[in-house]
């Protein structure tokens, strides 16, 4: 079947980013792309959003992916029918993978991380967002140490998922083996008081992350968890950034945190905004931070005269 024209047109042009949105594509058309996907060696960049793609069109895709000589870019948002282990060929040569709002279940998930735990498997991939799915806690707990162990993902992003406290433990374990990742985003999930303990834990051993996004967790800051975090900020010498906004964090856990901040000079950003501070919390952190760090405050119980300003404070 030939291709359809929005895809030929961009063929033609020999352009190195093909790229199609919002544009229904039929298992043949899928398939034509696989076949002729090859006899242009200039792509490197392949999107194909929101395109109603299933999984018997995307295995096929992926495999002549697989051989593709310079394409290492693919992003397939927005295809909740195709199933993650039909992109399961694609991995072994790939530098970065999206598949946000793709329906992710648990089960894609391990198929995913079995397929990782080949000798081999991921050793070029970078980036991997899969937010925006239904992995669950469950998935999230044998997805993310595979991921981890990748000689060069550098940048994860698993945001709303429905993780939990099973993938925040497997997660802190495996925060201590990463050689690579330096973003990691974890917002969005209901990891809770015990989540947040057990990716602080890991984080004191953690040698390699910048930034770190923890939004709207329900972390609260109690049962320790407020405690934990700051031990590990006080001695992690890479973070450059934490997001911790949405966390219904009150004055209490903050003044908690910013003993850590304190000790920490790498920190340049701290989001805090969206919480539950008062004039008493946020003059801890403002206090606490290294003057070059910026302190978001938005969104909370605040106002500027009742606040100690200091440089690189956002209200």
């Amino acid at each position: 079947m030939p291709l359809p024209a929005v895809i030929t047109k961009q063929l033609q042009s020999n352009t190195p980013h093909l790229n199609v949105q919002k544009y229904t594509l039929s298992k043949s058309a899928v398939k034509s792309l696989s076949e002729q996907i090859n006899a242009h060696p200039s792509l490197t960049v392949l999107t194909l959003q929101h395109c109603g793609l299933t999984s018997d069109g995307i295995e096929s895709l992926c495999r002549a992916i697989e051989t593709h000589p310079n394409l290492k870019f693919l992003d397939l948002s927005g295809n909740p029918g195709m199933g993650a282990q039909s992109i399961a060929p694609a991995i072994w040569s790939l530098r970065a993978i999206t598949l946000r709002g793709c329906t992710v279940h648990s089960i894609g998930a391990e198929a995913l991380a079995q397929e990782l735990r080949l000798e081999g498997c991921g050793r070029e991939l970078e980036i991997l967002d899969i937010g925006d799915n239904v992995i669950g806690d469950q998935g999230g707990a044998v997805l993310i140490p595979a991921l981890l162990v990748l000689p060069k993902l550098h940048s994860l992003n698993v945001e709303e998922n429905g993780l939990g406290i099973e993938s925040s433990r497997a997660l802190g374990a495996a925060l201590a083996k990463t050689s690579a990742l330096t973003t990691l985003n974890m917002s969005n999930n209901g990891i809770g008081v015990f989540g947040c303990i057990a990716i602080a834990q890991g984080l004191q051993n953690n040698r390699t992350l910048k930034n770190l996004l923890l939004s709207k967790c329900y972390m609260v800051g109690r049962g320790g968890s407020a405690e934990a975090l700051a031990l590990s900020l006080s001695t992690h010498t890479t973070l450059e950034s934490i997001d911790l906004s949405f966390n219904f964090l009150e004055d209490e856990a903050v003044r908690t945190l910013s003993e850590g901040i304190a000790k920490n000079t790498k920190l340049k950003k701290i989001d805090m905004s969206n919480n539950w501070l008062t004039a008493e919390g946020a003059n801890a952190l403002a206090a606490a931070k290294n003057p070059a760090c910026v302190l978001d405050l938005r969104a909370n119980d605040l106002s500027k005269s009742s606040i100690n300003l200091t440089d690189n404070c956002v209200f």
